[in-house]
């Protein structure tokens, strides 16, 4: 494998924009979730039962665990996507020292057109002490020499390929 190309669009979409839309969804139904739960306990003639609570508790639960995993990728550089555009990336040089995979719960997103490549969850370079986020590095693997086209904030890779040097 020579060559492998990610899209910038995908990236912005996947890591930035989805996970900002969800993140506002989230903050503004836990907001609702507190407006209801301050409104359920400030009334004295409600009887409280434990049927209410463990709802609300689970509701609160769930909106917290999707919030984190929303908030990861944007962590991981996705937020910088906001500023940095595809013509700002950069080449590196050099050998792969070591790979690793992202966990899926936070991972980096890509998916093209609602084919998940990867399961979704994104894979890591190391080159020069510096880690690099992509979907797949394929058939590169350690001490490989290659060159990577990447986003300097973001550390997100759009192109990777052999070097010969």
């Amino acid at each position: 494998m020579d060559k492998m190309e990610f899209d910038y669009d995908i990236y912005l979409r996947q890591n930035c924009l989805v996970c900002l839309g969800l993140l506002l969804f989230c903050m503004v139904m836990l907001t609702v979730f507190i407006m209801g739960y301050v409104r359920y306990f400030r009334n004295d003639t409600t009887e409280r039962s434990f049927g209410v609570i463990a709802e609300m508790i689970l509701i609160l639960v769930v909106l917290l665990f999707m919030m984190s995993i929303n908030f990861m990728p944007l962590l991981r550089g996705g937020i910088y996507l906001l500023s940095e555009k595809e013509n700002d990336a950069i080449e590196v040089t050099g050998e792969i020292e070591s790979t690793f995979e992202l966990p899926f719960i936070g991972g980096m997103k890509y998916s093209d057109y609602g084919i998940m490549q990867n399961r979704g969850s994104g894979e890591g370079i190391v080159i020069e002490g510096t880690k690099y986020y992509l979907m797949t590095y394929g058939d590169f693997k350690e001490g490989d020499k290659v060159t990577i086209k990447v986003l300097p904030k973001s550390k997100l890779v759009l192109e990777l390929s052999s070097a010969s040097y």
